[in-house]
């Protein structure tokens, strides 16, 4: 027994025993019978027994309520943890009483329903935004059961499809205004206007009836794309016939005035100017067929430039056979037209290649001419560092055009895959053109070579050459020959040929001559003309002392000139010989004058200038004469 009911128990019957003594003694005091007091002493027990069993009674309902709401609570709480997926926890475990079960699962039944209603709401806003994209994207929405609730698992899952289709209605919005405003672009540009519905909505500035769905977006794609390659192809057709027009008005001598009104009146890539364009290529058509043969004749003078361009052989030009042809029919005209544009279309293919050769040919040119330049008489007359800029000029060109004829291996190797055939430039292919440019080039450098080394033989430097002096057979005019002393008179007559020269006993090379800048007049006679040259200035003070002694010569000559050739041969040294020109055609020899030695310029630093006379000539000296010598005045 509990401590409680004991002490119920002790409170009751102390209660009960001062009610009990209370009713005795008024019992007694009433003086009634045994009979009735065992009536009333019943009653009296009857009485308490209902007060008593009234309240057990009380208390048992009080009990049986508390079982039923905790029944109702167990349910309540089993559905709802069905619902949220979860595990019933457990309950009268811990034999709290009936109304501390009570209690605890109201609070537990409370917060189960909380969380349903919390993921309940979730739920629907999930559902809510599912059935409003889903209408935008022009689909059907699958919503997510709610009975049993899904787990925070589908519910994450099923979050992340919803932001799936979101994101694709944001991309699908952003490109539906990308395109939209792409194609009021075009249509602008082509003033295109609107035949179905589905166009008119998109060319008009409401965008909230648009559905950005699948079929949507594709006919929008589409849409698009139509109008992008009608753009392009109305430019192309636009550009087109206008080059045809023109090419067709030049023809046709239209009047500028009038060709600029048309021009002016159809401007821009639109519909309307493509119609307009191809009206007016129709009617120039039409007027061109009832003047055939001018045309034709017209186009076969642009046929003749574009062969020109194309660099073609006149046996490559004969395959057009209709060039030919004399009778002036449309078909003709149709033949020289498509001729035409097959040699534009071939000329525009290989534009660059064509480009690059005349480039490689200018500066090969320019090449060649400065090279021509350097090997001038005169290039060291310049001023203002002309030689130095022409130097650099022939480096750069040496330089740049090996770079080019790369270039051009590469793009006719390139032609040769595409088109699979040789390129041909006038009948011959690159690597030929290019070997045969450098072969000319090698062998014009070696003729004239040849020909300077020819032209050395025969030319005297100043400074270098003995001098003497030979007359004609009438010895009218006095000549100052080239002559040298021979080192043994056996050896030149063995040989043949000339000695060294008298006047120095150095060799210059002809390097050095080429290097004079300015030189006097020098004639060189050889028989068939006389040549004036030039030489060095540096060679200045040399010439003028052999001019000086020439002229003594000329006085000497004068003072012999009543004797004959027998006299002046017996006047002579034993030393001295007389030579005849091999070019002179006198039936008479020409006359040999002892030779004067030219003073060294040590000589004449040391020594004061004096006049020779013809007693200081060496009576050794000796006289030589060659074919094709040069005389020095």
């Amino acid at each position: 027994m509990e401590p409680w009911q004991q002490t119920l128990i002790d409170d009751i019957h102390q209660i009960t025993t001062s009610n009990v003594q209370a009713w005795g003694s008024i019992i007694q005091k009433l003086g009634i019978g045994e009979t009735c007091l065992k009536e009333w002493t019943s009653t009296f027990k009857e009485e308490i027994q209902d007060v008593m069993g009234a309240i057990v009674e009380e208390v048992a309902n009080k009990q049986l309520c508390l079982i039923e709401d905790i029944e109702k609570l167990l349910k309540q709480s089993e559905l709802l943890c069905k619902q949220l997926s979860v595990q019933m926890p457990a309950f009268g475990v811990e034999n709290l009483g009936l109304y501390n079960d009570k209690q605890a699962l109201e609070d537990q039944v409370k917060e189960l329903k909380d969380k349903v209603d919390l993921r309940m709401k979730e739920i629907n806003e999930l559902i809510r935004r599912e059935v409003e994209v889903c209408k935008s994207l022009g689909r059907k929405a699958v919503k997510i059961s709610d009975c049993p609730l899904p787990s925070s698992e589908s519910i994450e899952k099923y979050t992340l499809k919803i932001e799936a289709l979101e994101n694709e209605k944001y991309l699908r919005d952003e490109k539906f205004t990308t395109l939209k405003q792409e194609i009021q672009q075009l249509a602008l540009e082509l003033q295109f206007k609107p035949s179905i519905e589905f166009e008119r909505q998109i060319l008009s500035a409401n965008d909230v009836d648009f559905i950005v769905s699948d079929v949507n977006m594709k006919m929008l794609e589409d849409f698009h794309i139509s109008m992008v390659n009608q753009v392009e192809t109305v430019k192309a057709e636009v550009c087109a016939l206008r080059e045809k027009i023109k090419s067709l008005w030049e023809i046709l001598d239209e009047d500028l005035q009038d060709c600029d009104v048309f021009l002016r009146r159809y401007p821009g890539n639109t519909l309307d100017t493509l119609e307009g364009l191809k009206l007016e290529v129709k009617r120039c058509e039409d007027l061109k067929k009832a003047n055939i043969e001018v045309f034709i004749k017209k186009m076969r003078a642009e046929i003749i430039d574009l062969w020109n361009k194309c660099c073609l052989t006149e046996e490559e030009r004969t395959y057009f056979d209709s060039f030919y042809d004399d009778l002036f029919t449309e078909d003709l005209l149709t033949l020289h037209d498509i001729e035409i544009c097959k040699l534009k279309k071939e000329y525009e293919n290989n534009k660059e290649l064509y480009e690059m050769l005349q480039l490689r040919e200018d500066l090969w040119s320019k090449l060649l001419e400065l090279e021509e330049r350097a090997n001038a008489p005169n290039r060291y007359k310049n001023r203002g560092g002309q030689l130095l800029k022409e130097e650099k000029e022939r480096n750069t060109l040496s330089k740049r055009i090996p770079k080019i004829e790369e270039k051009l291996y590469v793009l006719v190797e390139n032609y040769q895959t595409q088109v699979g055939k040789p390129f041909s430039y006038w009948g011959e292919t690159i690597d030929s053109v290019i070997k045969k440019s450098y072969e000319t080039r090698q062998q014009d450098k070696k003729l004239k070579l040849s020909a300077r080394k020819q032209q050395r033989v025969l030319t005297v430097t100043p400074g270098k050459s003995t001098m003497c002096v030979a007359g004609t057979s009438t010895m009218a005019t006095p000549n100052i020959l080239k002559a040298t002393p021979l080192r043994n008179d056996n050896r030149s007559n063995r040989k043949g040929g000339l000695a060294t020269p008298l006047f120095s006993n150095r060799k210059k090379s002809a390097d050095k001559i080429k290097h004079m800048k300015s030189a006097p007049p020098k004639i060189q006679l050889n028989g068939m003309g006389i040549t004036k040259l030039r030489y060095s200035s540096e060679k200045k003070k040399r010439v003028d002392r052999i001019r000086r002694l020439s002229k003594l010569i000329e006085v000497q000559k004068k003072k012999n000139a009543d004797l004959d050739y027998n006299s002046f041969e017996k006047g002579m040294t034993s030393s001295c010989r007389s030579t005849i020109f091999a070019n002179d055609c006198s039936d008479t020899p020409a006359l040999a004058v002892p030779l004067i030695e030219t003073p060294r310029k040590a000589d004449f630093a040391t020594t004061p200038r004096r006049t020779p006379r013809q007693k200081d000539m060496p009576a050794s000296s000796k006289l030589t004469a060659a074919p094709g010598l040069k005389i020095i005045f």
